[in-house]
C-alpha cells in the first residue's frame, strides 16, 4: 500500500508540474498576444497637457506602430534605389502581423523570462540561482548591443 501511495504522489507531482508548465506557457502566450495586438492596432500620438507633450495610445488600424516600424526599417536597411512590392493583397498584412509579433516578443521578454524563471526556480540550487542572477544583466546588455550593431552596421 505504501508503494501505491508513492505512485499516486508521483503522478500528482507529474501532473502538478505539467499544470504549472501549462500556466507558464499560457501567461507567455497571453503577454505576446496582447502586446502584438496593441502594436498591430494602435498608434502613439502626442497630446498637449499643460504645455507638456504627453504620448498616448490611439486606435489606428490604418497606420499602427507596426507600420511605422516597417517603414523605418525599410528606410534604414534598403538601398535608396530599391522598392518594395507586395505581390498579393495579404502580403502587407502578414508583414504587419510578423512585425507586431516580433515587437510583442521583444518587449514582452522581461515577462517571458520571469515566467520561465518562476517555473524553473524551484528546481535550481541556491548557487545556480546566484550564477544566473550574476550573468543576467551583462548578457542582456550584450544582446541589446549586438542587436543594435547588427541593425546599424
Amino acid at each position: 500500500m505504501h508503494s501505491d501511495e508513492a505512485s499516486i504522489e508521483g503522478r500528482t507531482s507529474f501532473w502538478g508540474h505539467l499544470n504549472a508548465l501549462r500556466r507558464c506557457i499560457l501567461r507567455i502566450a497571453l503577454t505576446v498576444g496582447i502586446l502584438s495586438f496593441f502594436f498591430f492596432t494602435f498608434d502613439i500620438r502626442k497630446g498637449d497637457v499643460g504645455g507638456i507633450s504627453v504620448p498616448y495610445p490611439y486606435p489606428d488600424i490604418l497606420n499602427p506602430i507596426a507600420t511605422k516600424v516597417f517603414v523605418r526599417m525599410s528606410h534604414d536597411l534598403l538601398p535608396p534605389d530599391a522598392r518594395l512590392v507586395a505581390l498579393t493583397p495579404w502580403t502587407a498584412v502578414m508583414i504587419q502581423l510578423q512585425i507586431s509579433m516580433m515587437l510583442g516578443v521583444s518587449l514582452g521578454m522581461p515577462i517571458i523570462v520571469s515566467e520561465i524563471a518562476r517555473f524553473l526556480g524551484p528546481a535550481l540550487r541556491i548557487r545556480e540561482k546566484q550564477v544566473i542572477l550574476r550573468l543576467a544583466l551583462p548578457s542582456s546588455i550584450l544582446f541589446v548591443l549586438g542587436a543594435l550593431f547588427a541593425y546599424l552596421f
